[in-house]
């Protein structure tokens, strides 16, 4: 019998069994069983099966794009900026922010509260020289001023945006290069552009912009 385990053998359904279970108690233990699960793994390939994965095999993998940085997109002004999500601690409503005598400047404008901490608070507006949004641009549903609060060097920073587009991601290994028209403010800081949601989003260099707040807090 072809399959006498299915038929009169342990996973049958009739009353009938094979008289060799007395023996074997289990069909895995009968050497009938045992040569059908050989001759399954001895099986010869046949030649098309082989050329079939030869071919497959043997072909150049695809050179497709791999996005490898998450980053989180907002906006100041008009223009989109992005920076990587790994420093990115958590995205806060606007609060008032209070100046510290003495110390708060252009960079540094003062301590915010964010859920109950103080933070420093600073300015990338003008750290970026960022041009304030014109009056005249139609206000948009669903859009709101945030805070972002970012984490580095055991150090908080917060700033404010005038969007959170949300978070990306992107081949940072691939970036186009920043154009030529940039200020030398914003060229210091920004490593390249990346099209994202057909935005030209510039992907600023975390550590310079870090840098700037420390030297802004005497660090």
């Amino acid at each position: 019998m072809k399959d006498c385990w299915n038929q009169i053998g342990v996973w049958s359904k009739q009353p009938a069994k094979c008289e060799k279970l007395r023996e074997v108690i289990h069909c895995r233990n009968c050497e009938v069983y045992t040569k059908a699960g050989r001759k399954v793994i001895e099986k010869l390939v046949s030649a098309d099966y082989i050329a079939q994965w030869t071919k497959s095999y043997s072909q150049t993998p695809s050179q497709s794009v791999a996005k490898q940085c998450s980053v989180v997109r907002f906006r100041l002004g008009v223009e989109w900026y992005c920076l990587p999500t790994l420093y990115c601690q958590s995205v806060a409503n606007p609060a008032s922010v209070h100046s510290i005598p003495r110390y708060s400047n252009k960079l540094l404008q003062g301590i915010v509260n964010i859920r109950g901490m103080l933070q420093l608070c600073f300015s990338l507006d003008a750290l970026l020289q960022v041009a304030p949004e014109p009056d005249s641009t139609p206000s948009r549903i669903g859009v709101y001023n945030r805070l972002l609060v970012l984490h580095y060097n055991q150090q908080y920073y917060v700033f404010p945006v005038d969007e959170v587009g949300g978070v990306d991601r992107i081949d940072d290994t691939h970036l186009d290069a920043a154009p030529a028209t940039l200020s030398q403010a914003q060229a210091e800081f920004v490593k390249g552009l990346v099209k994202i949601d057909n935005l030209a989003v510039a992907y600023l260099n975390a550590a310079q912009i870090f840098n700037a707040f420390e030297e802004a807090i005497g660090v």
